[in-house]
């Protein structure tokens, strides 16, 4: 069985080589006709000129033309009335008159703000006593224990109205009454008396811790 496919394949190739072979001497016959077949070249029989005798003479008297004129460059042609058309200018068109600038007068900072209205010592007294009573207060244990004291205080209002400082300076009392005391004043801190002033202002006040 293997032999016979074996032959089968043989005589395929052989087959597929013989019509290849047959195929190039085909085509090695073709170019070699074409490249030996003869050439027919057409023959050349000019026809004959004929002329009369008219127009041999009007050749012979027409003049050559002359060649050196054939590069010169022909002026234009200018109209005869563009030279003679005198430019006239344009009428000046009336400009109309500027407008007057109107200058207004700038009112400044410094008199557009309204004046400062004067504000009394006291007035500022009364209005830091009352901060601090609002926010006052004695602590129990305090005055379970019966401690009493007396301190001095110091607020300073800057000139835009608010309080820029406010201390303990100093006093005698228990250091239960002073911590309290200074918590009061710092929670005054940034309070607005809602008027500007002329300069900043400081206050002295007396606080005292004593029991009724």
């Amino acid at each position: 069985m293997n032999k016979f496919r074996t032959s089968q394949r043989l005589s395929g190739l052989l087959a597929f080589a013989l019509s290849g072979l047959f195929y190039i001497v085909v085509v090695a016959l073709v170019l070699f006709w074409i490249k030996n077949r003869p050439v027919e070249h057409p023959s050349f029989n000019p026809a004959p000129l004929n002329l009369s005798f008219a127009q041999i003479e009007l050749q012979a008297a027409k003049p050559p033309p002359d060649l050196s004129r054939r590069n010169e460059v022909k002026p234009a042609l200018v109209p005869p009335d563009a030279a003679e058309v005198a430019i006239e200018p344009k009428p000046e068109e009336p400009q109309p008159e500027p407008e007057p600038v109107r200058v207004e007068a700038q009112v400044t900072q410094a008199a557009s703000a309204p004046a400062i209205q004067p504000v009394s010592r006291n007035q500022l007294l009364d209005w830091v006593r009352a901060q601090i009573e609002k926010e006052k207060y004695y602590p129990q244990a305090a005055r379970n224990a019966g401690y009493e004291g007396q301190f001095r205080l110091l607020v300073k209002i800057g000139a835009d109205g608010k309080i820029s400082e406010a201390v303990v300076v100093d006093g005698k009392g228990n250091p239960l009454l002073r911590r309290s005391l200074e918590k009061i004043m710092a929670g005054l801190k940034g309070r607005d008396f809602g008027q500007t002033l002329e300069s900043p202002v400081e206050l002295p006040f007396e606080f005292e811790f004593k029991l009724n």
